[in-house]
């Protein structure tokens, strides 16, 4: 018979998970956005909805929303992806970017996004719903400024949104993640132009940058 296992106050992990208080810790909420592209004419596009409510309203952004308690974050960014711009995605291979999760990114409170990639077909269009106020398939220009700093310039034909990304290399000896972060204001929301560049990055090679 094997014996059960007990930690240094002698209890297994049965009478350890009955009286452990998950209040102890702080838990920050789950949300999911997703930077979903296409090529139109062989030109680069990226899909922004404009957010219908607070926070952050009147401003663009990608698809996304929070993490439901009985689903993977990757339903979650189908679901919200469908929800918000009408686009189903099913067949349709989403990506896990990476993580961002600066305290301060969102003012409602501490939040985590999971942040996806797409490759859409060129002739998908969208229908805003739930709680965008539009939607629309947006130009990608990319100014290279210096070194660490990348200007992204985001046009339709009646708008036109810029946003500054510091992008900086991690200061290891193995490489890893850059790090990135907007620099001012802009009518792109939250950190959403910083995700953007990120995807942009990850995405050169398929995208024709």
């Amino acid at each position: 018979m094997i014996r059960e296992k007990v930690d240094s106050k002698g209890l297994t992990e049965a009478e350890f998970l009955a009286q452990y208080d998950a209040s102890v810790f702080e838990r920050p909420s789950v949300t999911v956005d997703v930077a979903a592209f296409r090529l139109k004419s062989g030109r680069p596009q990226i899909l922004l909805i404009k957010r219908g409510g607070h926070p952050f309203i009147g401003k663009w952004a990608l698809p996304g929303g929070f993490v439901e308690s009985d689903e993977t974050a990757e339903a979650a960014a189908v679901r919200e992806l469908e929800e918000e711009t009408g686009i189903k995605s099913d067949g349709i291979p989403l990506c896990q970017l990476r993580v961002f999760s600066e305290p301060k990114r969102d003012p409602r409170t501490r939040i985590i996004t999971i942040a996806y990639t797409a490759i859409l077909p060129e002739d998908t269009e969208v229908k805003a719903g739930d709680d965008a106020a539009d939607g629309s398939w947006f130009d990608i220009g990319v100014m290279r400024l210096n070194k660490s700093e990348t200007k992204l310039i985001l046009s339709n034909n009646n708008i036109s949104l810029t946003a500054t990304v510091e992008v900086k290399n991690a200061a290891t000896p193995i490489p890893g993640d850059a790090s990135y972060n907007v620099i001012g204001d802009s009518e792109i929301a939250s950190d959403h132009a910083a995700i953007i560049t990120c995807a942009i990055d990850k995405l050169s090679n398929l995208l024709s940058f």
